[in-house]
């Protein structure tokens, strides 16, 4: 468990651990030099499953977390933030699991979002799904996750980015570090996610400014370069890793000439994903059409032509998409008038 300036609600989440049907583990806590109470609140516990460690200087969370896969030699290592709570059965579960399932080598579970936002996150359970979701998305959540530490120190895998890139806001924004480590282990071990809730997320305040988001998408862009490397696309066009990766939703009026070019850039992937089989085929290609059916849903914000391009290259109109854009066509101009 890695605390920085956690003493709002590092003590839920301690508890949460501690209050686990399963009893015997060892609670890590490192301390990335907290100047709030964080340090006190850990203190007043007298339970010798936890061991403290408190960082000299802040050194981020990335470091703090290499630095804990550093000093552990138990069979497993159990992820958990300072601010989430665990299910009682959590442990039980998750030990359970990878006990029985011994060449899984990292496996997580659902999550219940609270806070700012509440609702259960269901994630792909196989090794096939989680993977090839990775290409875009999170397959996992990271605080659920269980990992054999045999593998990560075997493979000498720890967390950062799998590519270099200018790192303008350090270890604040830390989200490309936790998506390295999914692409290292990918190499080496298979995953899994079991369909059980392990904790409850706290959602809260976690809006990122307009200047740092542009940080976080030059990062994440070159990720996504290495990646599409990954498949032999060593040379696409800026704008198709943007639209790829669904972060470039602009405000103004897209260009509708690059409707086709997209799909065709689509197409493509599968196709030499199929080649290389660097993900399952199958599962790839859900993952593909689906970036393909949420831009229809971006596109549905703009003027119909739009839409008429979008289908045209389809070859056809679903009815489902037909029917949601007369509901939202219709909602818009009873809310204008």
């Amino acid at each position: 468990m890695p605390a920085y300036n956690a003493e709002k609600y590092i003590r839920s989440s301690i508890d949460s651990i501690l209050n686990q049907t399963f009893s015997d583990f060892i609670l890590l806590i490192i301390d990335d030099s907290s100047v709030d109470g964080t340090a006190s609140i850990i203190r007043s516990y007298t339970d010798d499953r936890i061991v403290y460690v408190k960082n000299e200087i802040n050194i981020g969370v990335k470091e703090t977390l290499n630095k804990g896969i550093r000093m552990i030699d138990t069979e497993y290592i159990v992820r958990m933030d300072a601010d989430d709570i665990a299910v009682p059965e959590r442990l039980e579960w998750q030990l359970s699991f990878m006990d029985s399932n011994l060449k899984i080598g990292v496996s997580g579970g659902n999550y219940e979002l609270f806070g700012d936002e509440n609702k259960v996150i269901n994630l792909p359970l196989t090794h096939e799904e989680i993977k090839s979701k990775l290409f875009v998305f999170s397959g996992f959540c990271h605080p659920t996750l269980i990992l054999r530490t045999q593998v990560l120190k075997e493979n000498n895998i720890f967390y950062g980015s799998p590519v270099a890139y200018n790192d303008l806001l350090g270890h604040k924004i830390n989200e490309i570090e936790d998506y390295g480590l999914w692409h290292r282990l990918k190499q080496v071990t298979l995953f899994a996610n079991i369909d059980r809730i392990l904790i409850r997320y706290r959602k809260e305040g976690q809006n990122i400014s307009g200047r740092n988001m542009l940080e976080v998408n030059e990062r994440k862009l070159a990720v996504y370069y290495y990646l599409l490397g990954e498949l032999d696309i060593i040379d696409p066009s800026r704008d198709e890793v943007l639209f790829l990766f669904n972060f470039h939703y602009y405000k103004e009026d897209p260009d509708i000439k690059k409707i086709r070019k997209y799909r065709n850039f689509l197409d493509n992937l599968i196709k030499m994903n199929s080649a290389k089989k660097v993900y399952d085929p199958g599962q790839f290609e859900k993952i593909v059409e689906r970036i393909w059916e949420q831009y229809f849903y971006f596109l549905t914000t703009f003027r119909i032509k739009y839409l008429i391009e979008y289908w045209s290259v389809c070859g056809k109109i679903k009815k489902q998409q037909l029917i949601y854009t007369l509901k939202f066509k219709l909602s818009r101009a009873v809310k204008a008038n």
